[in-house]
């Protein structure tokens, strides 16, 4: 006998169900959705108390079914998971990809996968196979894409099918194989069956019911539905369920009946407003307002105010109306963003919610260990996979050490067979000792490797490389030991559920493992094809756990929650997209192609239409349970602040109560009592209110029993907040003393500075403080990047130009000679450096042929200059200091003289004992004179202040920038290609400065030109020389001016620095700045809102 019971959600179904139970007496199975299980036991005790549950037994689909084959046998297949399906898909798509039309390209996406891996699912479910799929292709055109998608599906289902038969059982097939022992089972002969919290049943599931309805004395199901009303729309998909579940009754001969329950079994504990709600949120026409008592709209800022109005109104409900958090419910649709940010906030308020959202497993440093171990194998040492096993915790290494051979493995870039040897770069940084460490270290790490290595090469198939794996996993790794410990750790922080999710993770593992070595056992063992296998059904599996208490909040999607008796629900994210869901942007066939396949007479998947009837029956229903309250929230915008929309629901809550107001966030309304409730949230508030009594606003009174309460409860957090508001970032000057012990090198008397130092501390005190002061170690890689270039560029600069005036042969030198001899200095200078780090790979003899290149255009446009010019002598690596030919410069700074000691790369002397200074540069450096004034540039100017000496005049100053040009060839001429590329390469090398306007000096530093210089950017036209870029000659008296005024921040600076400045105080130029790239921004926290923080402009 099958009895269809309906009513609508305002009738206590399981009061109804537990009394018809109560009073027949009879043995009784319950069958519930699997995630109600538990919550459909508690319902039973409390309605029928321990006595009544003799007889009773509740039960999922799944979980009969398991009770049904214990029961007779029939269940010796090895069965496949969702996730062994989802691994044995890969390799079929794999080996089929030449084959596939439409899905060749997506094969090797794991998100086919997984929607292939649905889609069979569903097809087996709605009893469709893959001569089913052919068939409808057969009717489609040949050029269809929808025929060719048809074609590859039915490709792949068939090899699944084909690959499972006979040896497996999936989700689907193990269902059709517990149906067959219905008939026969004692379990069900005889016995009452009640179905209930279902809103619709797949084709397979309708065949167990049907076959229920045969073997039991009777199948009672209860569904929520109601006709000839007003919403009768929101039942539509329950009118099909009935119709379906009748037809069943009628082909296995069983009598039926259809019963509507008596409106006496309406719940009489919901407030009048959610019964109101319940009759109308739907429904067509027009109706008297009603009161709105329990019922609250929301609309938040953001999606955190919307969360911590949540959490607000639930505290008001725990602290004011003695709540228990079992009778409240949160639903969220949008897990992917809000439920992240919904977690975080009700924690902070002391929230204790429940998410029963599945968790993946592919992150746990379970799964990582056990894939980064076989790959750091698969691919041959890769320095990434090694740490990434050694940071899970699993190994015997410590964290210091594991930090000490990552440190040197970047430095030294270790990888692949490097890891084999042991290490021999870095002698002279850390020495015997330290060297002999490392490689202790590295031995010790490799131990694991050279152990699992062993087992890798000898596998033959994938069978015995798992069986061996596992077991070099358990006693040699000692995992099981190592994640029982872990398990205890979190259990004893109190983090229950971590450790729950730890321990599904290593059995889920086991269990993949296991289905892999029956899926593809035999086959022979490819540790990479392995390891991509693995990582599929890794990716898959996931993890659900239990709330760890029974009062708990639970929070789950709109279609996911199935909740009992609640007192107040709280929805979050009512907007347009979110509320109902929108359609899945990403699937298999587009919305119009499935239903084209429906309308031709074959249901082989869901389609959209069910789907948005479920989710609607599914808000009707939960927006109908809670008793008291029922609190409805939106966000104006989303996670990136656009403008966002409430959802209809909101539109049709407001059209049933016309006079409930929409209230705004928690944060934007002026009750600061509701932002009282967590220790860590209250904190955060009171945090926010004490700044704006700071900067001299009203702040309520509210918060000084607040303060008060802290003060007494929590005085440590509460001084750290005060700290915090009294933090400033300015930072107060050294000591004269401290300054000396950081700043003056050990055994010397007085404080020595390059130019590039003071510039630095111009530029930056604090950044100078930290560089020259704290001295932090810097982690410098062996490699050839741009400093290592820079000093290559440099040496062979200064060996060419050395050699040259030597031989007094600038002007006789030949391009080919010029490039010969750059071609011996740069091998000369590479094979010495840093230990061979020219030689070290072949990106590294790659830019040892490029470097070559450059520095021979750097040395022939060089040579160019020197003999466009007048120079009477030529100096390099010209040294300044105490004990060398040109004296420091020296500042006086009062208690302190400052001497300035450095190295000029290159001064020419000209006529009337004039002096030109030239820096090399490899960066891209532009000399502004205004920048010069303001201390931000202040190199050149300090080596021509030296240079001078007593007796000399300046003739300029500039930077020579070395670098590799590009030159644009497109459209040009083939013969004159060698032209454009040698009036290019004197473009790019023209020196970059500040000259005195003199003829004479001019001459002698651009020789003779007409039109535009090579040298500098110079014009000789009829009107006689001009610069071409601005502010570049300079007469005598402003070139004084200059000189005058950068002395002036020269003295300054040197006075400053001697008192122990050290301030955050970066300059910037128009141009740029130097915090762009400071290594120490993570140090100084430099932000304009706090007070002492500034920058100081250049104009």
């Amino acid at each position: 006998m099958l009895n269809i019971f309906y009513g609508r959600e305002s009738i206590d179904k399981e009061q109804f169900i537990y009394e018809q139970i109560d009073k027949r007496q009879r043995r009784t199975l319950v069958i519930v959705p699997d995630q109600y299980t538990l919550e459909a036991e508690k319902q039973a005790f409390r309605l029928l108390q321990a006595q009544g549950l003799m007889d009773v037994e509740i039960v999922s689909m799944s979980r009969l079914g398991f009770k049904l084959l214990a029961e007779q046998g029939g269940g010796q297949k090895t069965f496949i998971d969702k996730y062994g399906r989802h691994m044995l898909l890969s390799q079929i798509t794999a080996k089929l990809e030449e084959d596939l039309q439409v899905f060749k390209d997506s094969r090797r996406k794991n998100s086919f996968i997984e929607m292939t891996n649905n889609f069979i699912s569903e097809m087996k479910q709605y009893n469709v196979g893959p001569g089913d799929l052919a068939l409808l292709a057969d009717n489609l055109e040949a050029d269809s894409l929808l025929k060719k998608k048809l074609s590859d599906l039915e490709l792949i289902f068939a090899e699944y099918e084909n690959r499972i038969d006979g040896k497996y059982t999936d989700s689907e097939d193990y269902i059709s194989l517990y149906t067959e022992k219905i008939k026969s089972s004692s379990i069900v002969q005889g016995a009452v069956i009640w179905v209930y919290g279902f809103d619709s049943f797949a084709p397979k599931s309708l065949d167990v019911l049907g076959h229920l309805m045969e073997a039991a004395e009777e199948v009672n199901v209860f569904l929520t539905y109601d006709q000839n009303c007003r919403d009768e729309e929101i039942f539509q998909l329950t009118g099909i369920v009935m119709e379906n579940l009748v037809k069943q009754a009628e082909l296995f001969g069983v009598d039926h009946q259809r019963l509507q329950v008596s409106d006496r079994y309406k719940s009489q504990k919901n407030s009048q407003a959610i019964k109101v709600l319940e009759e109308e949120l739907f429904a067509v026409g027009i109706h008297k307002p009603a009161a709105h008592r329990g019922i609250t709209l929301v609309k938040a800022a953001n999606m955190y105010n919307e969360a911590e109005s949540a959490a607000a109104f639930i505290l008001h409900l725990l602290r004011d109306e003695g709540f228990r958090y079992r009778d409240i419910v949160v639903i969220c649709n949008d897990q992917a963003v809000r439920g992240s940010i919904i977690s975080r906030i009700f924690d902070e308020c002391g929230i204790s919610l429940f998410d029963d959202k599945k968790r993946s497993i592919l992150a746990s440093p379970i799964a990582i260990f056990l894939v980064s171990l076989i790959e750091t194998i698969a691919y041959r040492y890769r320095t990434a996979d090694i740490f990434k096993v050694l940071k899970t915790g699993f190994t015997s290494l410590s964290d210091e050490d594991i930090e000490l051979l990552e440190n040197y493995a970047i430095k030294y870039r270790i990888k692949g067979s490097m890891w084999k040897k042991p290490f021999v770069k870095g002698q002279l940084e850390y020495g015997d000792d330290g060297l002999e460490h490392m490689n202790q270290i590295r031995g010790q790490a490799m131990e694991l490797f050279d152990r699992f290595e062993i087992i890798y090469r000898e596998a033959e198939n994938n069978r015995g490389f798992i069986e061996d794996c596992y077991d070099f996993l358990m006693e040699y790794a000692g995992l099981g030991d190592k994640i029982l410990t872990l398990i205890e750790e979190q259990e004893a922080q109190g983090m229950l559920d971590l450790a729950e999710e730890t321990s599904q993770i290593w059995r889920q593992i086991v269990g993949l493992f296991d289905q892999l070595a029956e899926l593809t056992g035999e086959d022979a063992f490819d540790g990479k094809e392995f390891v991509s296998v693995l990582i599929t059904g890794l990716s898959e599996l996931e993890v659900g756990v239990l709330p760890p208490t029974a009062d708990d909040i639970l929070m789950g999607t709109m279609q996911r929650t199935r909740s009992g008796q609640v007192r107040a629900a709280v929805v979050i994210g009512a907007n347009e997209g979110v509320l109902p869901s929108g359609a899945p942007e990403e699937g298999l066939f587009s919305l119009e192609e499935l239903d084209y396949l429906t309308e031709s007479g074959k249901e082989i998947c869901k389609v959209e239409r069910i789907r948005v009837l479920e989710e609607k029956l599914a808000i009707y229903r939960n927006l109908s349970k809670p008793s008291d309250y029922l609190w409805i929230s939106y966000s104006a915008s989303d996670e990136e602040g656009k403008e966002t929309r409430p959802s209809e629901i909101v539109d049709n809550i407001r059209r049933i109560f016309p006079n409930l107001p929409v209230e705004n966030d928690v944060l934007n309304r002026s009750d600061v009592k509701s932002l009282v409730g967590g220790r860590l949230s209250t904190l955060r508030h009171l945090t926010a209110a004490l700044q704006t009594a700071k900067r001299g606003d009203k702040i309520d009174g509210t918060w000084k029993p607040v303060m008060e309460w802290f003060a007494a409860n929590d005085k440590v957090d509460l001084d750290k907040v005060k700290k915090g508001l009294e933090f400033t970032n300015d930072q107060r000057k050294l000591n004269g003393r401290l300054m000396r012990d950081l700043y003056v090198r050990e055994g010397k008397r007085d404080l020595t500075l390059s130019p590039s130092r003071l510039e630095r501390f111009s530029r930056c005190p604090f950044s100078h403080f930290v560089a020259y002061g704290l001295r932090p170690a810097e982690r410098r890689i062996f490699e050839a990047a741009g400093r290592e270039i820079g000093d290559i560029y440099h040496r062979c600069l200064m060996k060419l130009s050395e050699m040259l005036t030597k031989e007094k042969t600038w002007h006789q030198i030949t391009e080919e000679e010029c490039r010969t001899f750059v071609s011996q200095i740069v091998e000369k200078e590479t094979s010495n450096y840093r230990e061979g780090v020219f030689h070290f790979s072949n990106e590294e003899r790659y830019k040892t042929k490029r470097i070559e290149d450059t520095c021979f255009y750097v040395c022939w446009a060089l040579v160019e200059q020197i003999r466009a010019g007048k120079i009477k002598e030529s100096l390099y690596e010209v040294p300044f200091g105490k004990e060398q030919k040109i004296a420091p410069i020296e500042i006086d700074c009062g208690d302190e003289k400052v001497y300035i000691e450095g190295k000029i790369d290159r001064l020419d002397v000209l006529d009337q004992d004039r002096v030109k200074i030239i820096d090399y540069k490899t960066g891209k450096e532009n000399f502004d004179k205004e920048e010069a004034r303001g201390g931000y540039r202040l190199q050149l100017m300090l080596y021509l202040k030296a240079a001078q000496e007593t007796d000399k005049k300046p003739a300029g100053v500039f930077y020579f920038l070395i670098g590799d040009p590009r030159v644009d060839l497109t459209g040009t001429e083939r013969e004159k290609i060698s032209e454009k590329i040698s009036k290019e390469m004197r473009k790019f090398f023209r020196l970059n400065g500040i000259m005195v306007n003199d003829d004479t000096i001019i001459s002698g530093i651009a020789g003779e030109f007409d039109g535009y210089s090579d040298i500098v950017p110079l014009r000789k036209g009829k009107e006689g020389i001009k610069a071409t870029s601005d502010g570049f000659l300079l007469n005598e008296e402003e070139f004084a001016e200059l000189q005058e005024a950068v002395d002036q921040q020269i003295e300054t600076l040197c006075r400053q620095l001697a008192e122990g400045k050290i301030s955050i105080t970066p300059k910037k130029t128009a141009k740029e700045s130097p915090c762009t790239y400071c290594e120490y921004k993570g140090i100084c926290r430099f932000d304009l809102s706090f007070p002492g923080c500034h920058y100081e402009i250049i104009k």
